[in-house]
């Protein structure tokens, strides 16, 4: 089963985790497509949602115009809280590789509800796009949280590179087998940006479903996971 320790953790004890960091990447990917063609959207960055609907709040911007931030913000609160109560309430494996089962299904859907939308995209086809792709980095958050993957660079960016360099100057051994873990997440995030960035240019949809080729490693990698590794 998930170990209940850190990623960090994980990395200290020389433990093969690497399927883990496709999780990043696939972050990366999404959050670069959506930001790229969803006027300026994150989905899994919540922090870069606030402050452009504070810009907007602040400089008096159309009331409309809030709706895109507020959105994801909502919707990736709830997946959260559902991660949250499945792993509270169905604490096996078997419930807890379901849910990421559909993480993975909620960005399949959004990759084929794209393919009916023309873009730019607005009023419902927007709404229902923010809405399943929310839900689904919600859900994977909270779970990959509930999996004791902290400092995860996924939609903890910042917490991710502070906590690398804060402890890299530990006198211990642990700290630089923590800067390692840290970085290579943080590494995984910004290759999956680039690659968002590049693969948009083939279209939403085409982005979208090559999104879900790190997601589909990491969720194996997951699957394959034992009872005995809990």
């Amino acid at each position: 089963m998930l170990e209940c320790v850190s990623l960090d953790d994980q990395v200290a004890m020389g433990e093969n985790k690497t399927t883990y960091y496709f999780f990043s990447f696939g972050c990366g990917m999404v959050d670069a497509i959506c930001f790229a063609k969803l006027g300026g959207v994150f989905i899994s960055l919540m922090t870069g949602n606030m402050i452009l609907l504070g810009l907007g709040i602040g400089q008096r911007h159309p009331v409309e115009t809030y709706y895109p931030f507020l959105i994801p913000l909502f919707f990736y609160g709830l997946g959260t809280y559902v991660g949250g109560w499945i792993t509270a309430n169905f604490p096996g494996i078997k419930s807890r590789k379901l849910a990421f089962c559909l993480v993975w299904l909620l960005l399949f859907i959004s990759a084929l509800m794209s393919a009916r939308i023309e873009f730019p995209a607005h009023g419902v086809s927007l709404f229902l796009l923010l809405v399943t792709l929310g839900l689904s980095a919600g859900l994977q958050t909270a779970l990959l949280q509930k999996s004791g993957l902290k400092n995860f660079a996924s939609n903890v960016m910042t917490s991710t590179f502070t906590s690398m360099l804060v402890d890299f100057p530990g006198k211990s051994a642990q700290p630089k087998a923590l800067l390692s873990g840290r970085f290579l997440s943080i590494l995984f995030f910004l290759l999956g940006t680039i690659s968002g960035a590049v693969a948009v240019d083939l279209g939403v949809t085409m982005a979208l479903f090559l999104s879900m080729v790190p997601l589909t490693i990491a969720v194996c990698g997951v699957m394959t996971e034992s009872e005995q590794s809990e």
